[in-house]
């Protein structure tokens, strides 16, 4: 072997090398921003659970003409996790798992602004010792009602891949349920 070829081909391994070492960088990365955001979801998801299990609990304690005595307080998440990979998302998945992935956090960003919503005006009908009219009652269901149907969309599927996530969040009850 010459030493023109000598260094021909060292170049070329060096390059062969260069472009393993950064595919295995790509896919592993892929990798661990994919378990990272699947956990951050499934903790999402168990969240959304118990959160509909305690509504369906406490509103049916309820009672007209009375007050309410206890409320809980509720604070959105910041998606922290989801904030810090989404520019980085459009490299590592397809268009499709992208936007579902999107889409699910825009659904859960919502679920939060509801529940949110709900527990201020539950947390200053108990400041004002509000007792509570029939009226009220309708109104707390049916946001309830609202944030339950988002939160079951939610939390029905098993997400065990980003292809499990929902593209479509059909079944939502509309905003304006809540004035009829």
């Amino acid at each position: 072997m010459t030493f023109e070829e000598k260094i021909i081909s060292g170049i070329i391994v060096g390059l062969l090398v260069g472009l393993i070492t950064k595919a295995i960088g790509y896919f592993l990365t892929r990798e661990k921003v994919k378990a990272g955001l699947l956990t951050d979801i499934e903790v999402h998801i168990e969240d959304i659970k118990e959160t509909n299990e305690y509504l369906n609990e406490w509103l049916p304690t309820l009672r007209e003409g009375e007050v309410i005595n206890y409320s809980a307080r509720y604070k959105s998440d910041d998606y922290i996790l989801f904030k810090s990979f989404i520019s980085n998302l459009p490299k590592y998945f397809s268009r499709i798992i992208f936007t579902n992935i999107l889409r699910f956090y825009k659904a859960i960003e919502e679920y939060d602004v509801l529940l949110e919503g709900f527990f201020s005006d539950v947390t200053t009908w108990k400041k004002e010792k509000r007792k509570l009219s029939a009226d009220d009652l309708s109104y707390l269901s049916k946001k309830m009602e609202r944030i339950i149907a988002l939160g079951n969309i939610l939390t029905m599927n098993e997400i065990k891949s980003f292809l499990n996530l929902p593209d479509k969040y059909e079944g939502k009850i509309a905003a304006k349920t809540i004035i009829k």
